[in-house]
């Protein structure tokens, strides 16, 4: 299957801005979703080849997600990546 469409959904402003421009200098088409419902309804709409989720969004979640789209009448002709990102501070020395 040949990736040409890629839907990334993360509620970080600065992690989509990173992506998709690393994305679309690749030659992709990138979509963004800010949250899961959003993205659940860009998934439908648009039928991206991948989709890749961030695992730890506020209200449905990447695993939520991908739980409501798996379940539509035909098997899913996406393929799907999980993304977490943790912000840590380091020690002060």
């Amino acid at each position: 299957m040949a990736i040409d469409t890629i839907l990334y959904i993360d509620d970080s402003k600065v992690l989509q801005k990173k992506y998709s421009q690393v994305l679309q200098d690749a030659g992709y088409e990138v979509l963004i979703a800010s949250d899961g419902q959003t993205g659940i309804a860009t998934a439908e709409s648009a039928d991206p080849s991948l989709i890749i989720l961030d695992m730890l969004m506020p209200g449905l979640d990447g695993v939520e997600v991908l739980r409501r789209l798996k379940p539509q009448p035909q098997p899913p002709t996406f393929q799907y990546w999980f993304s977490v990102a943790f912000r840590r501070r380091m020690p002060r020395s």
